[in-house]
């Protein structure tokens, strides 16, 4: 379960990059921006933006909550309250056989730091005009993903990504690396 700041924060991501890119994107273009982002957050300052888990899928990347919530968004269905308040926000159709996602109202800015904006804006300028195929095929070609993939070979329950793989597979070097596993072994400790 996620908590309402952790809703808010990826709320506010998902927000911003759809205000960014004119109001809707396809959903496979919005997740590998998201994960794009994320990467090169946790490769820069080893931190993530937000928090939602990536599992290895088969068209790349994808952030479990986000994906969960703009499904039942797009079938109309609530999953839970969390998602429902989550999704008053967001708009889920079907063009052309693809899902398109738009914004019903603008990002919270106050949900994300100056660092986040400016991560998120350089992803935006890289990615745009690439396609979803292509964001895709460039995910595929990301360490973390064929590592999750392999795994996902032998067990199928075992797709998730790792912060520590992301941000290698973004190029953090190995004192960002060090900082991020402190932060998560500390994460850790504190909530057992």
């Amino acid at each position: 379960m996620k908590s309402i700041d952790d809703l808010d924060k990826i709320k506010s991501v998902i927000l911003y990059i759809l205000q960014q890119c004119g109001g809707t994107q396809d959903f496979v273009s919005l997740v590998k921006k998201m994960y794009f982002a994320q990467r090169k957050h946790l490769a820069l300052y080893g931190r993530p933006i937000f928090n939602d888990m990536f599992y290895a899928r088969e068209r790349g990347p994808v952030p479990s909550f986000t994906y969960k919530a703009l499904f039942a968004c797009y079938n109309k269905s609530g999953v839970s309250e969390e998602i429902n308040h989550f999704n008053a926000s967001f708009g889920v159709n079907v063009v052309n056989g693809e899902r398109i996602v738009s914004a019903k109202e603008s990002p919270d800015m106050d949900e994300l730091a100056g660092a986040e904006i400016k991560t998120i804006n350089t992803v935006i300028d890289e990615t745009k005009g690439f396609t979803a195929e292509y964001l895709s095929e460039l995910s595929h070609k990301d360490q973390a993903w064929k590592l999750a993939r392999k795994r996902v070979s032998d067990d199928p329950t075992d797709g998730r990504m790792s912060l520590v793989s992301i941000a290698r597979a973004g190029g953090a070097n190995k004192g960002i690396i060090d900082y991020l596993r402190e932060s998560l072994t500390f994460d850790y400790w504190c909530k057992a």
